[in-house]
């Protein structure tokens, strides 16, 4: 809720990383991300219980490789 994006706002500018949100009554522009979430909710989170921070980065990184080589995607010019 709110205090969340509080919390997350000033995170954000602590580190100098500017959030974008998506246009009012624009859900559309949010469609990437939730389809990304339910894939790796799909895919890893719901598959492996992580006992390190170290764990999570690794299987992400490891998935986000194999997700970009076996899917990957569609380029600008097809």
């Amino acid at each position: 809720g709110l205090v969340y994006i509080s919390n997350t706002g000033r995170k954000a500018e602590k580190h100098g990383i500017q959030l974008d949100f998506i246009e009012p009554r624009k859900p559309a522009q949010n469609s990437h991300v939730v389809r990304f979430y339910r894939t790796y909710r799909d895919e890893i989170s719901n598959r492996y219980v992580f006992m390190t921070l170290y764990e999570v980065r690794e299987l992400t990184e490891n998935w986000g490789r194999a997700h970009k080589e076996e899917r990957p995607p569609d380029s600008p010019n097809d």
